[in-house]
């Protein structure tokens, strides 16, 4: 879990039973594809299977988070067989033009 340019750390706060805001990001392009995994998941009645599909349908979902310190979403993106990148999404400041 990532850590905040405010300093707030998301896997300390979970650790401690705090409830944070997220969301799943799926690629549109990858949507049926992960759609058919989730499925395969659920009917999956064997446990070590069952985790084995969890892992692999994992590299293909990222998450949305929103800190609850300043507001600012978080972007982890889906990546295959590395380190997701974290992208954060800061609300544009508008000026007004005198």
């Amino acid at each position: 879990m990532p850590i905040c340019d405010c300093g707030f750390n998301f896997a300390k706060a979970h650790l401690k039973g705090r409830r944070l805001e997220s969301y799943a990001a799926v690629r549109h392009r990858d949507w049926v594809k992960v759609m058919r995994k989730e499925r395969a998941i659920l009917s999956e009645r064997r446990s070590a299977k069952r985790l084995a599909l969890i892992g692999d349908a994992a590299q293909s979902v990222g998450s949305l988070m929103r800190c609850p310190e300043c507001g600012v979403w978080l972007l982890v993106k889906p990546r295959q067989g590395k380190a997701s990148p974290i992208v954060l999404l800061k609300p544009a400041r508008f000026t007004r033009k005198v």
